[in-house]
């Protein structure tokens, strides 16, 4: 794999953010949300997020009642590696 300085804290942001929202991808877009606003707040800056027309995406593959995996949570070995 590619790494240079710029990748590896990339990576190790992602890492902790994971662990942070309990590897929750809502939880984890809420954090970076969050980020965001208080990144846009402190430089006086505003990021512009594209806009998708047509309604709700649904899952690719459908989340058991409750929300929780079936395998807990946990990461399975070749899903979402960075390559």
């Amino acid at each position: 794999m590619i790494t240079s300085p710029i990748l590896e804290e990339k990576y190790r942001v992602q890492k902790k953010l994971a662990e942070e929202a309990g590897y929750d991808v809502r939880k984890y877009a809420e954090l970076c949300r969050k980020i965001v606003a208080e990144t846009e707040a402190e430089y006086g800056l505003k990021f512009k997020y594209g806009q998708r027309e047509g309604g709700y995406l649904e899952p690719l593959v459908p989340r058991p009642e409750g929300g929780k995996q079936e395998d807990g949570g946990h990461r399975r070995e070749g899903v979402g590696d960075q390559r």
